[in-house]
């Protein structure tokens, strides 16, 4: 059996799947992730610039849209959670506020720090802390 600390950081195996091209996959994800996570960062500042654009809107859930339903796939459900929950909140908020905007922000610098550390699975004790910190700050 694989220690707690080896389940937790890899990704599991699809199920059929040979596990070195699950490997290879999740490292294909990693990468694409990392590309999503600056399109976010430069779609988000548009749509900050903004607010009232719907095009900016649309684009920035749609790239939350794509984070939430790849993530868990390849073993990075924490950013599924997270992506999920920023989705919803453009999709819920047609007139976007400052608030909004601050609890949004805080989402995707959260996506951002996952993808830049590669935290997998459901990131251990820095996992909680960001989702303890986007709930005590959304």
């Amino acid at each position: 059996l694989a220690s707690a600390q080896e389940s937790e950081n890899s990704p599991p195996v699809m199920p059929g799947m040979d596990a070195s091209l699950y490997a290879d996959l999740v490292a294909r994800y990693e990468v694409q992730l990392a590309q999503q996570s600056e399109d976010l960062k430069t779609t988000f500042k548009a749509f900050l610039d903004h607010p009232d654009d719907t095009e900016q809107s649309q684009s920035t859930a749609m790239i939350l849209h794509s984070l939430a339903g790849s993530g868990g796939n390849y073993g990075y459900p924490l950013v599924s959670t997270i992506a999920r929950a920023a989705e919803n909140l453009v999709k819920n908020n047609p007139a976007p506020d400052a608030a909004m905007f601050d609890i949004l922000g805080n989402h995707i610098v959260a996506l951002n720090w996952i993808s830049s550390h590669n935290l997998s699975g459901p990131g251990g004790p820095a996992g909680e802390a960001i989702l303890q910190g986007l709930k005590d700050f959304g």
